[in-house]
């Protein structure tokens, strides 16, 4: 791919991206110019962490001038641009004492487009026998922007979009590598270990108690096997385990034909909420 096509996806990602977070913080009641200063921070640290990422896994000699000068020796990692733009983003807003959570969440949706929009360039310019996976993970990340704008109609806890974004592109990424075949490597090691940390992240922040939970599980445990104790000592338990056995492809068959209807009405109205995004529809209520 020409350097050119990936310097339009570029532009274009980061465009979109700066303009839909400009406009929710505007939404939100921000100051223009934190928005500004946490923008161009964001920026710079992506680029640096990129930057080293891409250095380190392609790299094996030290050398200063191979991480500078990345327009003859490699190029940028995404995954190192996502942990050094959240680096960067949480110490300046530690310093400015800006809620750091509900900025993350406020950027979930805009990067998430800016990344659908970025694949959706490299796979027009590559067509669909080259560039399919990145139309897939184009499609795939729209999904994912829909879903938040959905998602966004609803209180949530803070960190919610942004442990919801991590670890939905993560998956992406990794249902994208095993139809490739690269479930081995690095790339994949890396979707994993950032999917675990969206999971870890996700349970903090929703303020979930870790000893509560356990007993919980260990009380669903015990009931379970009460219940698996009846079921073999009672004739009607028995009966009603094998009635729940044949009805069930009955059972998977409704909620399966519920969840498309769900998942079909959300995507519709998810084009909607794009409008008001975008501003090209006002009357919301």
């Amino acid at each position: 791919m020409s350097l050119i096509v990936l310097s339009v996806a570029l532009f274009l990602a980061i465009f979109w991206s700066i303009f839909l977070f400009w406009r929710a913080c505007k939404h939100e009641l921000i100051d223009a110019q934190d928005a500004f200063d946490i923008t161009i921070v964001a920026l710079i640290g992506s680029t640096v962490g990129a930057r080293i990422f891409d250095f380190v896994e392609n790299t094996r000699a030290i050398s200063l001038s191979k991480l500078i000068f990345f327009n003859a020796y490699g190029s940028f990692d995404f995954h190192g641009a996502i942990i050094g733009a959240g680096i960067a983003t949480f110490l300046y807003l530690r310093h400015k004492r800006i809620k750091t959570l509900h900025v993350l969440d406020l950027a979930a949706a805009p990067i998430i487009f800016g990344q659908s929009i970025f694949n959706l360039v490299r796979f027009l310019a590559d067509g669909w026998e080259s560039g399919r996976t990145y139309g897939l993970l184009s499609l795939g990340y729209f999904i994912i922007f829909l879903t938040i704008k959905r998602l966004e109609a609803r209180k949530r806890h803070s960190g919610f979009f942004i442990a919801f974004w991590l670890a939905s592109i993560s998956i992406l990424n990794i249902i994208v590598l095993s139809f490739s075949g690269k479930m081995l490597s690095l790339a994949a090691f890396i979707s994993f270990g950032f999917l675990t940390a969206a999971l870890i992240f996700w349970y903090i922040f929703s303020g979930r108690k870790f000893k509560k939970d356990i007993k919980n599980i260990f009380a669903y445990i015990l009931l379970s096997i009460f219940r698996f104790k009846r079921m073999v000592t009672s004739v009607d338990e028995a009966g009603k385990f094998s009635r729940s056995i044949v009805l069930m492809p009955l059972f998977v068959s409704k909620v399966m034909l519920s969840v498309i209807k769900l998942v079909f009405r959300e995507i519709r109205l998810g084009f909607v909420d794009l409008l008001y995004v975008f501003g090209i529809k006002h009357d919301r209520y």
